[in-house]
């Protein structure tokens, strides 16, 4: 198995969506707008930034609309209005509306290899996964200069703390760094801590004052994964180590969940404050990779498998709440209050589905070549773009919800 530092081959083709991937792509490097909206940073003829509730949707008698509910009847074009695009009050944020979808609006352009995002109040952190990658800060409004915060061989995951700290993971490296989040030019990481050789971070997650660190090993190594907490002393902890890997990390108040992959394709659940493992649930897909979760559920996006699933903290019980297209590939997924996105990278899209299952799914954007990171705030989804590998064609676009 090939260690992610580089996207594998998509087994399967995303056929006419990625036909229209590489036009999107093509048009982008062109200036064109008639596929995507650009923000002020790539160059577009606006300033890229979303409009507030007071200055820019739909008004009723000079009230706001309600975004998204769709609760207030109006007279626009659907399909065509970018103000109440798909349904009355839905603002597409700067976007065109295109047959009742609100196009992306890219914010960041001309960046290479970029697999996820980390949102800290308005700014995103996002990192290129290439040999001497640059960490960069893109703001949520676009416009404004992408700033390069320094440079780190192969960034895969990173993580925006309150403290103004961005915790960065390298698939290149046995470090665990961090960086300023308000550096104004090339800045040197602090290293946490560093892990035996051979051995190469993949996903970091900040809590008090430790971060959770899952890591992988060269194949000739027994055990590959481990879970670990680096202290901020820089001690670090071995909480589990395995046969295959852990993969994705999701902390909430008093418990860490982690995927594991290969062999088991399970979630398991580790007590925070012991580091004791409490159960271990199957997820019933192939590869479970990314993960999030909201008060009572973990949700998974998987390698090998085209079915989001959600999973009961307590009881393990596991609900199907979509199942898309094609295998989700290298994706990630988020949660709201009321839905769940994912990207899909094989299929070039990003979609949303009420997160308690059995509603509609809904392609927010498609033609995209391997998207990959999502963030959010109240108003819209972020997404990264991977683009091809050794190009500068990846990007990052804002989404309305």
């Amino acid at each position: 198995m090939r260690r992610p530092s580089r996207p594998p081959h998509l087994s399967r083709r995303p056929g006419a969506l990625g036909i229209l991937g590489s036009a999107v792509v093509l048009a982008l490097l062109a200036g064109c707008s008639a596929l995507f909206d650009l923000g002020g940073y790539a160059g577009g003829s606006g300033d890229g930034s979303p409009p507030s509730p007071t200055d820019g949707g739909a008004t009723d008698g000079g009230a706001s609309v309600p975004a998204n509910d769709g609760s207030v009847a109006c007279t626009a074009d659907l399909a065509s209005d970018p103000q109440n695009c798909g349904t009355c009050g839905r603002d597409c944020l700067g976007g065109g509306c295109v047959a009742s979808t609100c196009t992306p609006v890219v914010i960041a352009s001309q960046l290479q290899e970029l697999y996820y995002l980390s949102r800290h109040d308005t700014t995103l952190y996002a990192g290129e996964n290439r040999a001497n990658g640059r960490l960069l800060r893109i703001a949520l409004a676009g416009g404004a200069p992408v700033t390069d915060l320094g440079n780190v061989d192969g960034v895969f995951d990173l993580h925006a703390s309150a403290a103004g700290v961005v915790f960065v993971s390298s698939t290149r490296s046995t470090a665990v760094r961090s960086f300023p989040a308000s550096a104004t030019g090339a800045g040197t990481p602090a290293t946490l801590a560093t892990l035996p050789t051979g051995y190469s971070v993949l996903e970091v997650e900040p809590e008090g004052t430790s971060t959770w660190v899952t890591a992988i090993a060269d194949a000739n190594q027994t055990p590959r994964g481990r879970l670990l907490r680096v202290r901020s002393n820089g001690t670090v902890d071995t909480i589990e180590a395995i046969r295959e890997r852990y993969e994705g990390l999701h902390v909430d108040e008093s418990e860490v969940f982690v995927t594991t992959w290969l062999d088991a394709d399970t979630v398991v659940a580790f007590s925070r404050a012991t580091g004791a493992k409490r159960v271990s649930y199957g997820t019933g897909t192939g590869h479970p990779r990314r993960i999030v979760g909201d008060a009572t559920h973990v949700y998974i996006a998987s390698f090998d498998d085209p079915r989001v699933v959600r999973l009961d903290k307590k009881s393990g019980v596991r609900d199907v709440v979509a199942t898309d297209q094609v295998a989700l590939g290298h994706a990630d997924i988020l949660v709201d209050a009321t839905y769940v996105y994912w990207t899909n990278a094989n299929a070039g899209t990003v979609e949303r589905t009420p997160k308690s299952g059995g509603g509609p799914v809904t392609t927010l954007a498609s033609g995209l070549v391997r998207p990959s990171g999502l963030a959010q705030d109240d108003r819209a989804i972020y997404v990264a773009v991977y683009g091809t590998q050794g190009n500068a064609d990846a990007y990052v676009a804002r989404i309305a919800k």
